[in-house]
């Protein structure tokens, strides 16, 4: 433990400590205690269940207009409370955690004399109550003792002195809810080691007490109404005693967070100028952000500290790839964030192959060589396979784990793995040479072996497979097909889950937070030691809002990172992180998760033809207009969204299209590349639309139903179809804009159609070609979808067929193994004056569009800056008058 830890955790129990001694009065040793507390009435017990309760008693008099007095709960489960102002009968109750598990028990008294809270005071008010939870019968009762209350009451004192009798071998008479006992290991009445074995069980005539174990059998009985005699086991002594010496280090806790697919999203996901992470008064719309999940971790951190409960932090990949801070490749802010935060573990995405394994070894070793913070989390990649000759192999069983195990304070010992899903593999065609190993015998034998050779008690997966919100994906089938993993933290489908799924033969509990940072998953489990099984669990998704203060040194980290990279950015670009590009009035919205047009989608692909067709006259490989552009669903990050104050800043922009980078390095960002494509090629592109949503009408047991991400955003394009009709032949005309209407606001100019000669929608041989500006994953993707291992190898009847100039398949192959010489030849030239090709990316492209609005007369413009046009196809209300695509009957 850091000196600091120790610090903060001895200061924060000094002041527990001194909380408790001063509730309720202005008591102090420099005052006589006696003069202070004459004329008033004070009411004392214990708070326990085997440990003291964290939390605080909280009592209410019999009449309605008496206030609530609560008093804090001490170190060893006393509490005392001045109830001067109440009247009898009096309700209590004790609420907090005991360990990881939330608490909360009644007891009611007529008294001013001790009371405890417990289960049993509790047990004894539910019987009285006709088996109805006492909060639940108070909520529209008034406060006044039930009368059959001292009945239970001696059923319950006469069942605990029984117990207590065969615990300490000797007769007992202490008294279940007036006796003096504490919640520590000195306790010498033997009923705080009762509270720690045994749970109590009521219905509104029988009382039942078992042991805390997952098989213990029944160690009392009795039956109310009508009242019949106790029914014990003969061997009550032995098994109380097993159990007593069981319970020392027998059951144990452990509390695990995770993130996920956070995208380097270091400022929120949100609009960048109203992030706020210090200020929680101004109700910031922004989501997540490193501050607050630096905050809340170290929270959470401190409070399972001083519950003697470990904690263990992992993410579960896709860590990259999101935000302009992939700008700061020489020194990853995500790297930065895990080893500040102390994660445990963590796993790779797909998104961390974007730039290509060796600009993932670029990334690991900026962040290990790191001076002020070096990277030293284990990276668990168990069923990744390097080649012994890639950058990446450097790494390997040093930086790069194949499993790791965690052998904690408490005597757990767990084994963690890290996978990478079939589905993720799909969404990384720039991995190769490194693969992916997703047979169920290799991933069987890995479990194994940690439980086999290692001994582990928790199979642990960071898995970047993902679930859907039904609970559905590689996950699910992970925890059905590979036995002995009991948790999956599962990352990848961007998915929210508010409760664990639970999957498998081994009932493995599966979990995610969503995506970004927006969430933080949060699974306090109770295992049993002897039994090797998790026997409770609790779940909580902690949402990071406005209302979580931030770290302040996070935040400052964060801020010196902004301005290093506006110096590099103003440098290149002439613009900062935070400088203002434009105005919003209007949401330019998309969905990850519903397929159709978004304004998102038709403004990034606006921007790629308009941009394209700027420099299409000076392109030294041709001037022919582009008539479309398109781009997959699943490239798009990001909206626009119009704040507080409706501004547009460099980073917003950046977000959108933050993904990949060029083969040839340097800036980060999908290069454009220039195509040619047929009718039938534009055609194929709105059939994998069209089937994306509303389904392929195939059976899922023999084609996959689409993703979201396959869904593509066209423009210059407008198309029609017939939901009706089967997969393929949905689309039934094809109608095309001018190159001269960038925001495709006028008449079409060109429809294609079934029946047009020469280029007919349904010839896959047609010779008229039209030029289309598309970014480089879009090649990668169904270069990578066409393999023979592709699950949607079947759908290769509807892939276009991406063409050159004069007709010839474009060499998408040459990607991967000679990019040099395709650039040259295909990529879109940002700037033809200079010798060589300036990509254009994708991301630059959708910056110069918005910026050249500046120069159009008809859009407003708001302190010398453009204003996004309401009455444009960009705004989701106005979409429906300027449809891009229609069904027809």
């Amino acid at each position: 433990m850091k000196i600091t830890q120790k610090l903060i955790c001895i200061c924060i129990i000094i002041g527990l400590c001194f909380v408790y001694s001063g509730c309720g009065d202005d008591d102090s040793s420099e005052f006589d205690r006696d003069a202070v507390r004459a004329g008033k009435t004070y009411i004392k017990g214990t708070a326990a269940d085997g440990e003291p309760i964290i939390g605080s008693v909280f009592i209410q008099g019999s009449q309605s207009e008496e206030k609530t007095v609560v008093a804090q709960i001490g170190p060893e489960g006393q509490f005392e409370v001045n109830i001067s102002d109440l009247s009898p009968p009096y309700l209590l109750y004790a609420r907090g955690q005991v360990g990881s598990k939330p608490v909360k028990y009644y007891a009611m008294t007529n008294s001013t004399d001790r009371i405890n809270c417990t289960a049993y005071s509790h047990a004894a008010l539910q019987m009285a109550l006709n088996g109805e939870e006492p909060e639940t019968y108070f909520e529209t009762n008034p406060i006044a003792q039930p009368a059959s209350f001292s009945d239970t009451s001696d059923i319950v004192r006469e069942a605990v002195q029984t117990l207590l009798t065969s615990l300490n071998g000797t007769n007992s008479s202490f008294d279940a809810f007036s006796g003096y006992f504490v919640a520590t290991i000195n306790d010498n009445t033997g009923f705080d080691k009762l509270l720690q074995i045994s749970q109590v069980e009521t219905t509104s005539s029988e009382l039942f007490v078992n042991g805390k174990t997952v098989d213990s059998p029944l160690l009392y009985s009795i039956q109310y109404q009508p009242q019949s005699s106790p029914n014990t086991p003969v061997d009550l002594a032995t098994q109380l005693s097993e159990l007593s010496t069981k319970s020392d280090g027998l059951i144990v806790d452990l509390t695990i967070l995770q993130t996920s697919d956070i995208h380097n999203h270091a400022s929120g996901y949100g609009p960048f100028a109203d992030y706020t992470p210090m200020d929680t008064s101004d109700q910031d719309i922004v989501r997540g952000g490193f501050a607050r999940i630096a905050s809340k971790v170290k929270e959470i951190k401190i409070h399972q500290l001083l519950m003697n409960t470990p904690v263990l932090l992992v993410d579960s990949g896709d860590f990259t790839m999101g935000t302009m801070y992939d700008l700061a490749a020489a020194s990853p802010i995500p790297f930065i964030y895990f080893q500040a935060l102390g994660y445990d573990a963590i796993t790779l995405g797909n998104h961390e192959f974007d730039w290509s394994p060796k600009g993932l070894a670029m990334l690991i070793q900026n962040g290990i060589q790191n001076e002020l913070m070096p990277f030293q989390v284990p990276i668990v990649a168990s069923n990744t396979i390097i080649p012994t000759d890639n950058e990446l192999n450097n790494f390997k069983n040093t930086a790069i784990l194949d499993s790791l195990v965690k052998e904690l304070p408490n005597g757990l010992k767990v084994g963690i793995l890290g996978f990478l899903g079939r589905n993720a593999d799909s969404y990384a065609p720039a991995a190769p040479p490194v693969t992916f190993d997703h047979d169920t015998a290799s991933l069987q034998s890995k479990v194994d072996k940690l439980k086999n050779d290692y001994h582990c008690d928790i199979i642990l997966v960071l898995s970047h497979g993902g679930v859907d919100k039904t609970g559905t994906g590689d996950d699910n089938d992970l925890a059905n097909t590979v036995d002995g993993i009991d948790i999956i933290a599962s990352g990848h489908a961007h998915t929210a889950a508010h409760q664990p799924f639970t999957r498998g033969p081994n009932n493995t509990l599966i979990f995610s937070p969503g995506s970004y940072g927006e969430y933080l998953s949060r699974l306090d489990i109770r295992y049993n030691l002897n039994k090797k099984c998790i026997v409770d669990y609790r779940f909580e998704l902690v949402e990071m809002n406005d209302t979580v203060e931030g770290s302040k040194e996070m935040d400052d980290t964060i801020k010196l990172v902004n301005s290093t990279l506006s110096a590099s950015l103003q440098a290149a670009l002439g613009s900062k992180v935070g400088d203002k590009v434009a105005y919003t009035d209007i949401e330019v919205a998309f969905s990850e998760e519903a397929a159709g047009p978004s304004g998102i989608g038709n403004l990034c692909t606006d921007a790629f033809r308009g941009i394209a067709n700027a420099l299409a006259p000076a392109d030294p490989h041709g001037t022919t207009p582009y008539m479309l552009s398109f781009i997959a669903n699943g490239t798009l990050r990001d909206c626009i969204k119009p704040g507080k104050n409706g501004i547009i800043t460099f980073s917003d922009i950046f977000n959108v299209l933050p993904l990949g980078m060029s083969p040839k390095g340097g800036m980060p960002g999908y290069p454009l590349i220039s195509t040619y494509l047929n009718a039938y090629d534009i055609r194929a592109l709105c059939e994998i639309s069209v089937a994306v949503m509303i389904g392929t009408g195939l059976p899922e047991s023999s084609f996959p139903p689409l993703p979201s991400s396959f869904y593509f955003h066209f423009s210059g394009v407008n198309y029609e179809y017939d939901p009706s009709a089967s997969m393929g032949q949905r689309v039934k005309v094809v109608k095309l804009y001018s190159p001269a209407d960038p925001m495709c606001s006028g008449v079409p100019i060109l429809t294609l159609s079934s029946d047009q000669v020469p280029d007919s929608i349904w010839d896959a041989n047609s010779k008229k070609l039209y030029r289309a500006a598309v970014d480089l994953y879009l090649l990668q993707m169904f270069y990578s979808l066409s393999l023979p291992d592709s699950e949607y190898k079947s759908l290769s009847a509807l892939f276009p067929n991406f063409k050159d100039a004069n007709g010839n398949p474009l060499p998408s192959g040459l990607i991967f193994v000679d990019y040099d010489t395709f650039c040259s030849a295909y990529a879109i030239d940002a700037d033809p004056s200079q010798a060589g090709v300036q990509e254009l990316m994708a991301w630059t492209a959708l910056f110069k569009f918005i910026q050249a609005w500046q120069a159009i007369p008809t859009i407003e413009q708001r302190d010398g800056l453009p204003v996004l046009p309401a009455m444009s196809p960009y705004n989701t209300s106005v979409i429906p008058l300027m449809p891009r695509l229609k069904a027809i009957q």
